[in-house]
């Protein structure tokens, strides 16, 4: 059952992924971040929670988005990163400097599906569902069962929606999202603004 539904979350990925044409800032631009008018932080009940303050992934390769430095801090051995496609999906993983606990990143982009809505929207059919905030974004748990791993899903725009599983394992561990919040909390710090 954990498989089956950690290949529907990849799946879910990949159909977020892809739609949306990556733009690369332009080299030596002032990043600005667009201001959020007030009718876009507005939102019905149930729904998920908009982002304050967006970031853009588009254009950059998902095993860049960490820098080797956060790699290495993060008990992640840098030189493994391993790029995936998974249909419109992209994603990479790491091997940990412990052997047997991988950890995995996934970023997808997407002009018609929500990332977080789309979550929000199926949130009884996890065993575990609960919205968090990461570094000022909203976020969400949500996992197949309450076996000890920890599935992040962060929203950094509108349509750019970032997943990481810092316990693949599933190991019991005092805090199971501990290395996936700081996984994207690295992410959020090296990316630009959305402008």
């Amino acid at each position: 059952m954990r498989r089956a539904r950690s290949a529907a979350l990849m799946a879910l990925l990949a159909a977020l992924a892809g739609c949306a044409a990556p733009e690369p800032a332009a080299q030596g631009a002032p990043a600005v971040a667009a201001p959020v008018p007030a009718s876009a932080t507005a939102q019905p009940a149930g729904a998920a929670p908009r982002v304050a303050h967006p970031r853009d992934a588009r254009g950059i390769a998902v095993c860049d988005l960490l820098t080797p430095a956060q790699l290495t801090a993060l008990g992640l051995r840098p030189e493994t990163a391993e790029p995936k496609v998974l249909g419109t999906g992209r994603l990479c993983g790491w091997r940990s400097t412990t052997v047997g606990e991988p950890a995995g990143l996934t970023i997808a982009t997407e002009i018609d599906v929500r990332g977080l809505d789309y979550l929000y929207g199926i949130r009884d059919t996890f065993a575990v569902f609960e919205p968090l905030e990461v570094a000022g974004h909203p976020a969400v748990r949500a996992d197949g069962n309450a076996d000890g791993r920890c599935s992040l899903y962060v929203a950094i725009a509108e349509y750019q929606l970032l997943s990481a599983d810092g316990n693949l394992a599933g190991r019991p561990l005092p805090d199971p999202c501990a290395r996936s919040r700081r996984m994207i909390e690295a992410v959020l710090s090296n990316l630009p603004p959305l402008r």
